[in-house]
């Protein structure tokens, strides 16, 4: 079947096999500026060592195009894993900056009343 400009097949594969069941998929729909787009999802939960790809066949490629879904790249792990570490470490330094001062300035010191009663003793 030939493609038109704005018919555009998405398939779903996983480990190379076409996956039918949990994929959505809207129809073509016109961008305003001779433009198509088209949406799909797959409900999915990967295993380990699962390979999911979004296969694209339109008119313009001359064959089809797969591209290969990451969960998340291993830039943007290890991102939020040194962002956390360094979450993890100024919290530590600032309970150790709070309980040194506790300790420091505010050991020995009393209340002192201002209204020129004596504070209570125990």
């Amino acid at each position: 079947m030939p493609l038109s400009k704005q018919n555009i097949m998405l398939t779903w594969l996983r480990n190379g096999e076409k996956v039918t069941s949990e994929v959505m998929s809207t129809e073509s729909l016109p961008n305003g500026n001779w433009l198509y787009q088209r949406h799909s999802h797959l409900q999915y939960t990967p295993t380990r060592g699962d390979t999911i790809s979004c296969m694209v066949e339109h008119a313009s490629l001359q064959e089809p195009k797969i591209y290969d879904w990451e969960p998340m790249p291993k830039s943007v792990r290890i991102k939020i894993i040194l962002g956390t570490m360094g979450l993890f470490v100024g919290l530590a330094s600032l309970a150790a900056g709070l309980i040194y001062y506790c300790r420091t300035n505010l050991a020995g010191r009393h209340l002192v009343s201002t209204n020129g009663d004596s504070p209570p003793t125990s």
